[in-house]
């Protein structure tokens, strides 16, 4: 019985460590959300500014209104459920951030602002579709899960549409 238990215990513990949003609180959906968003968001902010192919200006800048928009929305989930989430980026994209700003100007940033778009909407869909699947979730972040998947999938699309153009 003893060993039952512990091998229980294991597949508890590696399932936690393989996804631990399935069965997301709202904090922890909204906490993660509004990190990937703020990184997303600085991001866009920074291209809008310096990229010199005028397509990937425009997309930096839908962009960059797109996230302030689902900000706005993520935000009053916040308020709605009354739980308490850092704001900001992690470490990580803090880093990612530092280590694009040293990029050189012309087609050198805007094929590594493509980049990173790319593979922070890979991870972001992939977070919101496991959020969305999740029967546990909350009703209204459940909601604001399944209305971002269209938008982050065509961000998606367009970032990799462009990679291709400007020859990425």
């Amino acid at each position: 019985m003893m060993k039952r238990s512990v091998t229980f215990g294991a597949l508890v513990a590696l399932l936690g460590t393989v996804n631990p949003l399935l069965a997301a609180s709202p904090a922890d959906f909204l906490g993660k959300a509004i990190e990937c968003n703020t990184f997303e968001k600085e991001l866009a902010q920074m291209a809008a500014e310096n990229a010199t192919n005028p397509d990937v200006k425009a997309f930096a800048v839908r962009l960059g209104e797109d996230h302030n928009r689902f900000e706005q929305e993520l935000l009053q989930l916040v308020k709605e459920k009354k739980v308490g989430v850092a704001t900001g980026t992690n470490k990580e994209h803090r880093d990612k951030l530092a280590d694009f700003k040293k990029t050189g100007k012309g087609n050198d940033f805007d094929k590594k602002f493509l980049q990173l778009a790319i593979e922070s909407h890979e991870q972001a869909i992939k977070h919101v579709e496991e959020c969305s699947k999740d029967s546990g979730l909350d009703g209204g972040c459940k909601a604001c899960a399944d209305k971002a998947l269209p938008v982050l999938r065509k961000h998606l699309d367009e970032a990799r549409a462009l990679q291709k153009k400007i020859g990425g």
